[in-house]
């Protein structure tokens, strides 16, 4: 078969490695800082491809963002539509695994969100709008409908609770962390997660386990 004319014959692999490698550049480096060229360099490719690919710098950051969050979302929808919802401490199980490769990804998005003058800030707007309205209003559910949570916790102090377990971590000055000794990485997000989900357990539940 005659393949055709300027596509490239490893498409899936070429498109992955520019996510992945843009994924991290913006993270690190934040958007502006990060050019076409530097990413396709780091994918070991031609910016061409992002080109063909996504269209524009622009396009490849949307596209990184959705992708990020969309396992996330995926689970929600697919708990709604079998009637079940997402408990507080699965919830920050799932939003760790999601950053463990990439943890300075939300200080990128922190950023984005408070600045209305950045460039990338819409694209975050609008990519995490419906994620963070839906999340939002089912965690407040699953919280009011649980049976082991204590009735006398406010559901919304409970989610700003789980919402800020849920981010600080990644948004840690690297000072503190050094003064610490922490290095975010999956170990730690995973042990942090068991502690968080005790923590919760414990915390807000009606009868505690003796």
């Amino acid at each position: 078969m005659t393949k055709m004319p300027g596509r490239p014959s490893n498409n899936k692999d070429v498109r992955l490695k520019l996510l992945q490698q843009a994924r991290i550049l913006f993270a690190k480096k934040g958007y502006a800082k990060v050019t076409t060229r530097m990413i396709a360099e780091a994918a070991k490719t031609d910016a061409a491809m992002i080109r063909y690919y996504f269209g524009s710098k622009e396009n490849l950051f949307r596209t990184v963002i959705k992708e990020t969050v969309q396992p996330l979302l995926t689970r929600i929808r697919d708990d709604k539509s079998k009637g079940q919802t997402i408990s507080p401490q699965e919830l920050i199980a799932l939003y760790y695994s999601l950053l463990s490769e990439t943890p300075d990804l939300p200080k990128l998005i922190f950023r984005s969100i408070h600045d209305p003058d950045a460039v990338e800030h819409d694209i975050v707007n609008n990519v995490f709008s419906e994620l963070m309205a839906y999340r939002a209003t089912q965690l407040k559910n699953s919280i009011e409908n649980n049976s082991n949570i204590s009735s006398s916790f406010n559901p919304v102090h409970i989610l700003i609770s789980t919402l800020s377990l849920s981010v600080f971590p990644f948004l840690l000055p690297d000072d503190l962390k050094q003064e610490l000794g922490i290095v975010v990485n999956k170990e730690f997000l995973t042990e942090l997660s068991q502690h968080h989900a005790l923590l919760l357990e414990h915390g807000i539940a009606n009868k505690v386990s003796e």
